[in-house]
């Protein structure tokens, strides 16, 4: 099952400020709810753990993170992340563009993800899936607004 979920919030910084947080796999992984960063691979490619609610689900998927695409002057960055449930409940891959934006004192960062999910973890709905990225989003845009002040 496949979707693309969209999140925008805007931040209290500098783009080069916000793009050199979100380079930073351990800033971004402490403010990631349920992530957890087990290994950095190169500049590039993390290895890591995420633990996510689906309705009375927790879900812990083991996977890797690679950053494909990476334009300062455009502020886009591109990531590809590939998971594996790890009581073998299926698989998600998801493609994550992230788009900053200079408002003039503050940062507009706009997420796209395009998600695909296999196996028994696919059985849940588009709702539930976009509630639970939003959340996740929520909290990360609320914990990266007050880490860069």
């Amino acid at each position: 099952m496949g979707m693309i979920i969209e999140n925008e919030f805007t931040v209290p910084a500098a783009p080069d400020k916000v793009m050199a947080y979100l380079l930073d796999v351990e800033k971004v992984a402490k403010c990631l709810p349920g992530a957890q960063l087990t290994q950095i691979v190169d500049d590039k490619t993390f290895k890591g753990k995420m633990k996510v609610k689906m309705g009375a689900m927790d879900l812990t998927f083991s996977g890797t993170v690679t950053i494909t695409e990476l334009d300062n002057q455009t502020g886009r960055v591109v990531m590809k992340a590939t998971g594996r449930e790890e009581k073998g409940k299926g698989q998600a891959d998801a493609n994550v563009v992230a788009q900053i934006t200079d408002q003039g004192g503050s940062t507009h960062v706009k997420v796209s993800q395009d998600i695909n999910m296999s196996g028994a973890v696919a059985q849940y709905g588009r709702g539930m899936m976009q509630d639970v990225a939003g959340a996740m989003m929520t909290g990360f845009a609320n914990c990266l607004k007050g880490q860069i002040r």
